[in-house]
């Protein structure tokens, strides 16, 4: 007994010092927040954990946990429906996700520290498991220290780089180990009596292991890593193409969290996006597709204020209402001119003969006329875009900023489709994947500088002077027709409706926290003190972060106390799209103007086939969206590798020719409902279930999950058994037990051969085994005297007959391949 006690705590020791240098060496790069002294206690947890469930008690204790927790799972599926798995099990999905996090090197504050130690408790059990199994329970030196040696290459292979206090401490322990493995492979050589091994000199092998590492590291290295490009390259591709096959993005509304990027309300540190395919895109060009917009900055992120209008569109309906009738507000800044005027103003920056005013009836037809000067029109071209949803399922359509509607595609009647106020488009449910749906946008010519002199018209108090110019024109021509008067006034409506809704775009898109530093508005001030125009303004502040900041996915975290942007701008001054994004956005409206801070999807930048875009994650990003009274709501981009991003040109030489640009009536389409029509692509199927597809990974899913109930539902059938066998009498007992004996060795391949009498079969099993709690021709013995005599058993025979089926049980298992043990002990209801 005392050298059984030694030696477990010697094992023991050992394997919480393995547990530690492996939880260790994943979270210290991640800095996360737990000290030493943590993760020992979390390791001698897991040591202590499994060493209680490995005894009766124990284990009946944790079979009944596993199986209530089973039973309440299964509760909860039949309550809630398989179509809402993924709401149901959402806790423990989250707690996964940490515990994956955790275990790949990734955190981020973000994390509550609830779920963060909860899932460092189970990560220490997961890794903790083969641990205990080949070194405390079963001493195995290569089945227990091949996967930790395994595990720090790959950390080698990910990071170029471990933690070496955690490699040490492996290496110490694996040289111990490997000390006693060898010691008692020659002491089962030499055969000496086992009771002659002394465990205690397990001790002394400490020294030894020490001094041998510490040699080890004393022998120069190179300092490059060791280089197999082809086998890299492989496993890299291998990894891809299962990540990509089996992995699906789940949320309902979109933001770059999702995507690798960190929580927009608490910005900051490193990137770790993927390769996911989420979307296939056609379209002309490079399109942001918007999937989600902020306008709340709160000093570490963004949020969302949750405005609630009467009308649930306006912003992209006023936008579209800007390009139909703004245009002729600017024009009043060049002294009254004509459309012709207007594009030759685009084109060359000429200005006509100064004039106050127009001939009355000309004028008239110039505010009434629904058009658009023909420049005008080409900057603000029609195109069509088909986006296909991949491996993400989410309730977020994604669409650019001037869409018109409706969207079409997507089964009739299957999905309700909502606008936000910011023209986010929602569905009432997630769309499965492979829905497409189609729709029409206006792809302004960015990069031309015809659009920038439009853009340079845009003033604040715009429509205000503009209401009040058209104001005095109608009082001096009142003379005129009333039908003509009609439409003026209804003219005037209009702009005033326009002059409303860009005062309420000052309002909420130019707030910021009253805690913002001074001195982030006074750059702001500085770099657009030279500038006369709003667009100037912006494209300054957009030209200083592009030359003046480093782009890195790899930024640090900024401190807790610190404004966001304050700290990019001052002290880290690199970053990715959320960093230059924010900093614009913030800068804007410190120096008066509206901005909105927007995330999505950039698409690459060249398509692999003509006009067809694959989109993954890595594709995520975040822009700017600026305010031009005028105008209406314009994209910038202020993140130095995609600052090419939106340059789309068009032939604008050909103008003075053909019509002008026609503007769809939209402003009229919400008036009265609300609802986004869905109109279906003719042939398109529109059968649609509300049971998830049947994909590979969900399949896999099920088939795991079938597998583990049965392992579970085997268990407690073994537990069971037990108590039955020690609740029947003890000539049952033996006749029981005996039948399970002769079921195990048949498993193992020991079975009666024809003619062969039971004990000629015994005597060919102890010459194959050497059991030590009795032989099976005495365990035949007593079966036959037992079942077919009047022998009696007493408690010790009963007690050494329980000791002989799990020895038998125990060698048996040894000689069977795993898979075979597996299936037929603990799928198959045998073991």
């Amino acid at each position: 007994m005392k050298k059984r006690y030694y030696d477990f705590l010697s094992l023991a020791l050992t394997a919480v010092l393995y547990i530690f240098s492996v939880i260790r060496a994943t979270i210290v790069p991640m800095h996360v927040p737990v000290g030493a002294w943590q993760l020992i206690f979390y390791a001698a947890g897991t040591v202590l954990f499994y060493s209680l469930i490995s005894t009766k008690p124990g284990k009946a204790v944790f079979l009944t946990s596993a199986g209530l927790g089973a039973c309440y799972a299964v509760f909860l599926v039949i309550r809630n429906g398989i179509s809402n798995l993924s709401e149901t099990f959402a806790p423990a999905a989250v707690l996964i996700n940490v515990i994956i996090q955790v275990g790949t090197g990734y955190y981020d504050n973000t994390v509550s520290d609830t779920f963060l130690m909860v899932a460092l408790v189970l990560y220490s059990l997961i890794v903790g498991l083969p641990v205990y199994l080949f070194l405390v329970r079963k001493f195995r030196f290569y089945k227990a220290f091949i996967p930790g040696l395994a595990f720090f290459m790959v950390v080698w292979g990910l990071n170029r780089d471990v933690d070496r206090l955690s490699f040490f401490i492996f290496a110490t322990v694996a040289v111990i180990c490997y000390i006693k493995h060898v010691y008692l492979m020659n002491l089962k050589r030499s055969r000496i009596n086992d009771e002659t091994v002394r465990d205690e000199i397990f001790v002394y092998f400490i020294p030894v292991a020490v001094i041998t590492v510490l040699l080890a590291f004393l022998i120069p290295v190179s300092p490059k890593p060791i280089e197999w490009p082809w086998l890299d390259r492989k496993i890299y591709n291998l990894w891809w193409d299962m990540q990509r096959k089996l992995t699906v993005d789940r949320y309902d509304e979109f933001s770059l969290s999702e995507t690798g990027f960190g929580n927009p309300s608490r910005l900051g540190g490193p990137v770790y996006a993927n390769d996911i395919p989420v979307l296939r895109v056609e379209a002309p060009t490079r399109v942001y597709l918007r999937g989600a917009v902020y306008d709340v900055y709160t000093g570490t992120g963004w949020e969302k204020s949750g405005r609630d209008g009467e009308n649930l569109s306006e912003d992209r309906v006023y936008d579209h209402t800007e390009l139909s009738y703004g245009w002729k507000a600017t024009a009043t800044d060049l002294g009254i001119v004509s459309s012709e005027e207007y594009d030759e103003f685009l084109l060359n920056l000429k200005l006509p003969l100064k004039r106050d005013t127009l001939p009355a009836e000309e004028y008239v037809e110039f505010l009434k006329t629904r058009t658009r000067p023909k420049v005008l029109a080409k900057l603000f071209p029609e195109e069509k875009v088909a986006v296909q949803h991949l491996q993400v399922r989410t309730k977020t359509l994604f669409t650019p900023l001037k869409l018109f509607v409706p969207i079409t595609g997507l089964p009739d009647g299957a999905y309700n489709l909502n606008e936000t106020p910011e023209g986010i488009f929602m569905s009432d449910r997630r769309l499965r994947g492979g829905s497409s749906y189609y729709f029409s946008y206006l792809q302004p010519a960015y990069g031309m500088k015809e659009l920038e002199n439009y853009f340079n018209l845009s003033r604040p108090g715009l429509y205000s002077d503009f209401i009040e110019y058209l104001k005095k024109f109608i009082n001096e021509n009142g003379e005129m027709d009333g039908q003509v008067m009609q439409q003026l006034s209804g003219m005037l409506e209009t702009y005033k409706e326009l002059e409303s809704y860009s005062e309420e775009v000052y309002h909420i898109y130019t707030r910021l926290p009253d805690e913002i530093p001074e001195r982030v508005i006074k750059l702001a001030e500085n770099i657009t003190r030279s500038c006369t125009t709003t667009y100037a303004k912006v494209k300054s502040l957009e030209k200083y972060l592009r030359e003046n900041y480093n782009y890195t996915l790899t930024p640090s975290y900024p401190p807790e106390d610190r404004d966001f942007v304050d700290y990019f701008l001052f002290d880290g001054k690199e970053g990715y799209c959320s960093y230059f994004a924010s900093a614009l956005c913030v800068m804007t409206r410190a120096a008066g103007i509206p901005s909105r801070y927007v995330e999505g999807f950039l698409l690459p930048e060249k398509p692999p086939a003509e006009r067809f875009y694959n989109v993954t994650n890595r594709n995520a990003h975040a822009w700017v969206e600026v305010y031009l009274e005028g105008v209406g709501w314009v994209t910038f981009e202020p993140t130095p590798p995609m600052a090419n991003a939106q340059n789309y040109y068009v032939n604008l030489r050909e103008a003075t020719t053909g019509s002008e640009g026609y503007v769809p009536g939209i402003f009229e389409e919400y008036e009265e409902d609300t609802n986004v029509p869905n109109i279906v692509i003719p042939d398109e199927k529109t059968e649609v279930s509300d049971t998830p597809a049947m994909t590979g990974k969900i399949v896999l899913i099920a088939v795991f999950a079938l597998v583990l109930l049965i392992f579970l539902a085997n268990l407690l059938f073994i537990f069971f058994r037990g108590i039955i066998l020690r609740l029947i009498p003890s000539r049952k007992k033996v006749q029981v037990l005996y039948r399970m004996i002769i079921s195990y060795l048949s498993q193992a391949g020991s079975t009666i051969q024809p003619g062969q009498t039971a004990k000629e079969f015994a005597t060919a099993v102890d010459r194959r085994y050497n059991f030590k709690s009795m032989n099976m021709s005495e365990m035949t013995e007593l079966y036959y005297g037992v079942r077919f005599g009047l022998r009696d058993v007493d408690k010790e025979t009963v007690k050494r007959i329980f000791s002989f089926a799990s020895e038998v049980k125990k060698e048996t298992g040894r000689s069977m391949y795993f898979a075979k043990k597996v299936l037929i002990r603990y799928i198959l209801f045998k073991g």
